[in-house]
């Protein structure tokens, strides 16, 4: 793995956040000197069954008029810089300490905490395509809000947003916290589809070059995806277990009908792990048939070179003992080919002997054939 690879690997694995101190307090996450970055985004729906407010605020005191008018409000935040509008959210919907701290430090795991005044939900939203990277989403369930943070201006999310917009819509019927929550965990979720789509397309036109032509460049290539599916592992893995603690915990906040959907989310969480964990089944065997496949190749040089040379051998010798500068005509071991008008064209015609001789023994042994790649093929396929 070149050094560049190595760099670019680490640099989507490592845990993006700056921690406070050793036994600093929560609120210590949230000083201005830490968090003083630009005011988020900050979209509000208000809905009921039959009516609907979606605007954009600059005040999170504009959330409270919402709040007494409508049974359910959600608030989307796009950015976790801002120290301010951090706490007056915090104040405004009872959000405890610790949870605001895991908010700003968007290195967590997906998972479940439950606190008095809501319940925590962490999620990892994926890019869909590559280069993968996986931003977090935090999301607070409460008495008639839903709260969701956000890295980045970017989402799952414009499908349930499409569907509040609408009249007689299913989600407006189901005008409850806990559905809504499960609609985004649901998006989050599925949104992970199309990123291991991408990675089996890709897969397959790897898979014909490698038995192709397999060179390099395809066995870096293979090697990035392999990289690919372990981010998505580590992100994937995690959202299983939280979305099974939904389910399995009792929790008055999260009502028996919403967990009948949460086990279609947990059921498309467990496809997911079987998708990433048979594409890097398939990765290393890629990789394992390339390099199988780099190793027959030059083991069929080495053995032409090899049967090049032994051709050449007794014909060094041949030519050799003619080539001795010996007095033949005073030796009573006379070489008469030395003087012979037919010598030469006989000493070619003996090495021409001896080699065709030898091609031919190594034909009869099957040292020639190609039948160990071709057996090689076969089991690929």
């Amino acid at each position: 793995m070149s050094k560049r690879n190595r760099s670019r690997l680490s640099r989507r694995l490592r845990l993006r956040s700056s921690k406070s101190r050793p036994g600093a307090a929560p609120e210590a996450s949230l000083h201005p000197s830490e968090l003083a970055g630009p005011r988020p985004a900050i979209e509000v729906f208000a809905f009921s069954p039959t009516d609907v407010v979606s605007q954009s605020i600059q005040s999170v005191k504009e959330i409270e008029p919402l709040r007494a008018k409508f049974s359910l409000i959600w608030v989307n935040v796009v950015g976790v810089g801002n120290a301010e509008v951090m706490r007056e959210l915090g104040q405004a919907f009872g959000l405890h300490p610790l949870a605001l701290e895991d908010v700003v430090h968007v290195h967590q795991r997906a998972k479940v905490d439950a606190y008095e005044s809501s319940l925590y939900i962490v999620v990892r939203e994926v890019e869909q395509v590559a280069p993968f990277e996986t931003d977090q989403v935090s999301i607070f369930l409460g008495d008639g809000f839903v709260l969701t943070f956000q890295e980045r201006p970017r989402d799952n999310f414009d499908a349930i947003r499409s569907q509040l917009k609408q009249p007689g819509s299913f989600l407006r019927q189901n005008c409850h916290a806990d559905y809504l929550v499960y609609r985004l965990i649901d998006a989050v979720v599925d949104g992970y589809f199309p990123a291991l789509e991408n990675i089996g397309d890709r897969l397959d036109e790897l898979d014909d070059q490698v038995s192709n032509h397999p060179t390099s460049a395809v066995f870096s290539t293979v090697h990035q995806l392999r990289g690919d599916l372990l981010l998505l592992r580590r992100a994937i893995w995690p959202h299983r277990e939280a979305v099974n603690q939904l389910i399995r915990d009792p929790d008055p906040r999260i009502s028996d009908h919403t967990r009948t959907y949460l086990r279609d989310v947990y059921d498309h969480t467990t496809q997911l792990i079987d998708l990433v964990e048979t594409y890097r089944e398939i990765c290393t065997d890629m990789r394992d048939f390339y390099m199988s496949t780099v190793s027959n190749r030059m083991n069929e040089i080495m053995k032409v070179l090899t049967i090049i040379a032994t051709i050449f051998i007794p014909l060094s010798f041949v030519v050799g003992i003619w080539g001795m500068n010996f007095n033949t005509e005073a030796s009573p071991w006379n070489m008469p080919e030395l003087n012979w008008y037919f010598g030469y064209p006989m000493a070619l015609a003996v090495m021409a002997a001896v080699a065709g001789g030898m091609l031919l023994f190594f034909y009869r042994r099957g040292w020639l054939s190609r039948q160990d790649d071709e057996t090689t093929s076969k089991d690929r396929e």
